[in-house]
């Protein structure tokens, strides 16, 4: 009895909970649908523009806060701004009062304060800078442009500044190249033909220094000159390196300098034409002579007399110097302005050696002659140098030609009463009239010269 009333109980409680119908049955078996790929896109998206909305709020608020402080800080650089310009305008006025009442050094201490204040005004530095010059304290007036061209290397001013303290400071290479800045820089043509005509002046005077160094063969000074080095050359050429520049930085100016030279190595004097090279050869200056040829200096250049340096060379039997320049690129063919070359000179000074390489060797013509006439011979002739005869009477030279004058080489050396000259030139010149008497002396020196070549 026990046992179905719990079945019972049992079978109550199993009906109880099945399902009521077929089909609810097959609903609870079925798995649960899950959502699409579009339903989690539009999810995930609407979880992202909730987040960005947030951030962007919050984002506002940090950029309103970032501006905010910006422009307190611009507002608050501004009125420091006028402040410091007003207190820098007190100083400009007060030295300007002291200009004008003559108390110069007042007025330099009072741009010196307003300077104080501001230490970057290149208005302050150039006001003070001129006014140092005017008083002669050229090396206050190199630091002040030095300072400027630091500040502002585009401004002319300051390089100007620094070329006129170096001009007066008798450093006309640096001045150079301190002008020449200024003038790339200025654009003003009233200031542009002021610094143009400053750089004129500096430049003539470096290029005399060029000539009296390679006269005085002074070899650090020319090398100085032409390629630049020492001082604040480099300061005012490069922009503004400034004093205290590195060494690896004046080392690249310098470099620079080299390959822009401060001087004209083709710059002539004045009065006669002369180059540095042509005064060095002139005076047998070799090592000049060497080191202007390799800094390019034209060795064919002429003087006002149409004169080059081999001619200079020739005229003093130099024979070292004349080597170098013809090994340089020297023409043996260029006349000066009466027609004579380097053989001309050669024989005119009796330089045998000289116008045998030339003439066995270079193949020059021993017979060439002027527009009026003149020969090689004629010139030796005239300065009574018999060993140059000799040597062109053996290159077979007609003694019979005239110059313009009718005069042959027998009849100017007569002219000069060079009597060997002339017992040489007489047995060579057909129809000449009887010599006149000359001292039995000079005779026997002719007769025993024989036919030997050299110099009197």
């Amino acid at each position: 009895m026990q046992k179905a009333e719990l079945a019972d109980a049992h079978g109550a409680t199993f009906e109880a909970t099945a399902p009521d119908t077929e089909s609810q049955r097959h609903e609870d078996e079925a798995p649960q649908r899950l959502p699409t790929e579009s339903e989690k896109t539009a999810a995930f998206m609407a979880a992202r523009a909730a987040r960005a909305a947030e951030e962007d709020g919050d984002d506002d608020d940090d950029e309103a806060e970032v501006l905010a402080a910006a422009q307190r800080d611009r507002h608050q650089r501004q009125a420091q701004g006028r402040q410091l310009s007003r207190a820098v305008a007190v100083h400009v006025e007060r030295a300007e009062e002291a200009i004008e009442r003559g108390r110069h050094m007042d007025a330099i201490g009072h741009y010196t304060e307003g300077l104080g204040l501001d230490p970057n005004n290149v208005d302050l530095l150039a006001a003070r800078g001129s006014l140092c010059a005017r008083l002669n304290h050229h090396k206050a007036t190199l630091h002040d442009g030095e300072l400027i061209v630091q500040t502002l290397p585009d401004w002319h001013r300051g390089h100007a500044l620094c070329g006129m303290a170096l001009f007066c400071l008798k450093q006309f290479a640096p001045s150079v190249r301190a002008y020449s800045r200024a003038l790339e820089f200025a654009a003003d043509p009233t200031e542009r033909e002021g610094i143009r005509q400053a750089l004129e002046q500096a430049q003539g005077r470096v290029d005399e220094e060029l000539r009296q160094a390679a006269l005085r063969e002074d070899i650090p000074e020319l090398e100085r000159l032409l390629y630049g080095g020492g001082g604040h050359m480099e300061v005012c050429a490069s922009g503004g390196l400034g004093t205290a520049a590195t060494a690896t930085a004046t080392a690249t100016a310098t470099a620079t300098a080299a390959r822009h030279p401060a001087v004209n190595v083709e710059a002539q004097d004045a009065q006669h034409g002369f180059t540095a090279l042509a005064l060095a050869t002139a005076a047998g200056r070799s090592l000049s002579a060497k080191t202007l040829i390799e800094a390019r200096a034209n060795v064919n250049a002429t003087d006002k007399y149409g004169k080059t340096p081999l001619m200079w060379a020739a005229a003093a039997g130099n024979e070292k110097l004349a080597t170098l320049l013809c090994k340089s690129g020297a023409d043996l063919s260029i006349q000066d302005l009466s027609g004579w070359d380097a053989i001309f000179a050669a024989a005119h000074g009796g330089h045998t050696r000289l116008m045998t390489v030339w003439l066995l060797k270079k193949g020059a013509d021993p017979d060439r002659s002027t527009a009026d006439g003149t020969t090689a011979l004629m010139a030796a002739a005239q300065a009574g140098k018999t060993g140059a005869i000799q040597l062109l009477l053996q290159q077979k030279v007609d003694p019979t030609r005239v110059n313009a004058k009718g005069q042959r080489a027998l009849e100017l050396a007569r002219a000069g009463k060079h009597q060997e000259a002339v017992a040489l030139l007489l047995p060579v010149t057909p129809g000449s009239p009887p010599p006149p008497p000359i001292n039995a002396s000079v005779e026997a020196r002719v007769a025993a010269r024989g036919g030997t070549t050299g110099q009197p």
